[in-house]
């Protein structure tokens, strides 16, 4: 595999928003790959960050996009833990919406994420 190249994926969704929402797969990972994770929801943007079961540290993206019937928020991770991973856990106000999660690994080396832009309004 060559940098960039899509190392794995790990996915989630329910009916209920819980105060955490696993997101589960087996994907190696290696120091510098990078953890991008999404975070649908049916309606009011609550994801309030991300960990992983390596201990990983997650940053978000930007405050989320809610559009009034949907709202998403992505968070990132630069690998420090090598290892497998089977479980990003993202923390949100629970409720009985729905919600879906994805996460993807992209091989690295990454060194930051320099760039932050602003929210689209759709």
């Amino acid at each position: 595999m060559a940098f960039g190249g899509l190392r794995g994926t790990l996915t989630g969704n329910g009916a209920s928003i819980g105060a955490t929402n696993a997101l589960t797969g087996s994907v190696a990972v290696s120091v510098r790959d990078l953890v991008f994770v999404c975070f649908g929801q049916q309606t009011n943007l609550t994801a309030t960050g991300v960990t992983d079961n390596l201990g990983n540290t997650y940053t978000a993206q930007n405050a989320g996009t809610d559009a009034g019937g949907s709202a998403g928020r992505a968070f990132y991770s630069i690998v420090t833990v090598a290892g497998t991973l089977t479980t990003c856990t993202v923390a949100a106000s629970a409720s009985g919406n729905n919600y879906a999660g994805f996460v993807a690994v992209i091989e690295g080396p990454f060194g930051a994420i320099d760039m932050n832009p602003a929210n689209a309004a759709d």
